[in-house]
């Protein structure tokens, strides 16, 4: 179409010119020879005229176009072309771009991939000044922040809200990833590390003193393998890829708890984001690493919801209760608890056992110190803790996930379990009974508690047992003795540690 548009345009062109010409040279001849033109020589020489002005024209038009305006006319029309198409290729790799982070924020939560850690510094900067609850993990913990010594100095210069709960995990000085060979591969000087992991422990426990629980470190054994920064809704993590200047050579990635809903006007969580991996993983070191020697009061943080109960003995039987509710329901299984309960307002722990057990089971029972304290989360056992709490409690649990069984509600988070005794000067087991909450109680030889845990026993093969274990509820409930009967909390750590034995 532009071919021939340009065809037609020069083919008038010429026709115009060569009118012109033509007519020129006519007048031309006309007034040189003084004469008017005989019709037939007039015509003649004008028709001459025209062919050699329109020849002449048409080769120097042709070469113009050719040589000159086709080149620039080409020209414009491929850098035309290489703008759309530069236009449409940027546009898709946009396109591209935001539909990939999208998909990643979608599958698995990465937000963004910063280059390096000081690439990301300032919006952790902001996140430390903004966020309520603060989990660190770090080696040493000196390149984190540009323009302080260590990120411990830092904090330090910081005034906490009020509303802050900060935990830091730092390695330790006898950590088996920081030694004399390690630094010599890693060419560090080992000396430097141990002044800046002492001052590290040093500033922390300066901090912790004075923060009323707010800020807390711990000492971990952990390798080089990731640099953590959890927040509220956010986590900046960085693998340790280089053994020397790791800070500004490896990448980070930007976590996200949770991702906007193009269908919904707020923002959802985002269960699939690998915030929570990371967030459990935190977690889960974070009790591996509590120190061995502690009190409940600084274990336990301000504001959590606590449970006691207690492994209640008398002579060789173990005491335990099954909770009302579970009284006349037809379940395939019906768990059985330490006797306890929940703390009213104003009472320690001690009070709150002494009491529970006093309405629950009708006879008073005397506390005494377990020689170590076995500590259970949801998902593991952990090494035993050295409390120095009098008495000292038999076992702590903490729960780390919904829907744990072990929990009478959902709202606790610890159980603190103690050991107890019925004396005998109390009287003997038949003078138990349930009361209060209690529907029922139980009462279970060592062996037959462990087969509780091991086997598909059933309430009617408590009651049926030879050794004594029988089950104690009135005449006015009634208790699917088909049932099998399954120890929970800490009735099924005792059940666990007796089957070891």
């Amino acid at each position: 179409m532009i071919s021939y548009l340009r065809r037609q345009a020069s083919n008038i062109f010429i026709s115009t010119v060569t009118g012109l010409l033509g007519t020129a040279i006519y007048f031309l001849i006309e007034f040189n020879t003084g004469k008017r033109l005989e019709n037939p020589q007039k015509i003649l020489i004008f028709i001459i005229c025209l062919i050699i002005v329109f020849v002449v024209l048409s080769i120097v038009f042709e070469a113009v176009v050719k040589y000159y305006i086709k080149p620039q006319v080409e020209k414009e029309i491929r850098e035309e072309l290489a703008r759309e198409s530069e236009i449409i290729l940027e546009t898709q790799r946009q396109t591209l771009k935001k539909d990939l982070q999208e998909d990643l924020e979608r599958r698995v939560g990465i937000a963004k991939i910063f280059s390096n850690f000081y690439e990301c510094e300032n919006e952790i900067i902001n996140q430390l000044e903004t966020s309520k609850e603060i989990r660190v993990f770090l080696q040493i913990g000196k390149t984190v922040l540009a323009g302080t010594t260590s990120f411990y100095d830092y904090l330090a210069d910081k005034q906490l809200d009020s509303k802050k709960k900060i935990k830091i995990l730092h390695a330790s000085i006898d950590n088996p990833y920081l030694t004399e060979r390690v630094s010599h591969e890693r060419k560090s000087d080992f000396s430097e590390w141990k002044l800046d992991l002492e001052h590290a422990k040093r500033r922390l426990d300066s901090m912790s003193a004075r923060s009323n629980g707010q800020l807390e470190g711990r000492l971990h054994k952990e390798g080089f393998f990731w640099r953590m920064f959890i927040f509220d809704d956010f986590a900046y993590v960085q693998p340790y890829t280089y053994a020397r200047k790791n800070s500004e050579r490896a990448p980070v990635l930007k976590l996200s708890r949770i991702y906007e809903n193009p269908h919904r006007s707020e923002e959802e969580v985002n269960y699939n984001s690998l915030y929570r991996v990371f967030s459990k993983y935190f977690d889960v070191k974070w009790d591996e690493y509590l120190p061995r020697v502690t009190e409940l009061r600084k274990l336990i943080p301000k504001g959590d919801r606590v449970s006691v109960a207690a492994i209640v003995k008398y002579l060789e039987y173990y005491v335990f209760a099954i909770p009302k509710r579970y009284m006349g329901v037809n379940e395939i299984e019906i768990p059985f608890h330490g006797v306890g309960g929940k703390l009213n307002n104003g009472e320690n722990l001690l009070e709150a056992i002494r009491r529970e057990v006093r309405e629950e089971i009708s006879l008073g029972v005397e506390f005494k110190a377990s020689p170590t304290t076995l500590y259970y989360t949801s998902g593991a056992q952990l090494h035993p803790i050295e409390l120095s709490d009098n008495p000292r409690p038999y076992c702590l649990y903490k729960r780390t996930r919904k829907g744990d069984m072990n929990f009478l509600d959902t709202e606790t988070l610890w159980i603190v379990g103690y050991l107890g005794r019925i004396s005998e000067s109390q009287g003997s087991v038949d003078n138990l009974f349930p009361r209060a909450e209690v529907g029922a109680l139980v009462v279970l030889t060592a062996d037959t508690l462990i087969k509780t845990l091991v086997a598909d026993f059933t309430y009617n093969d408590i009651a049926k047992a030879k050794d004594g274990s029988r089950i104690i509820h009135s005449d006015k409930v009634t208790l699917n003795y088909s049932a099998r009967a399954v120890p929970a909390g800490i009735a099924s750590i005792c059940a666990a540690e007796l089957s070891h034995r």
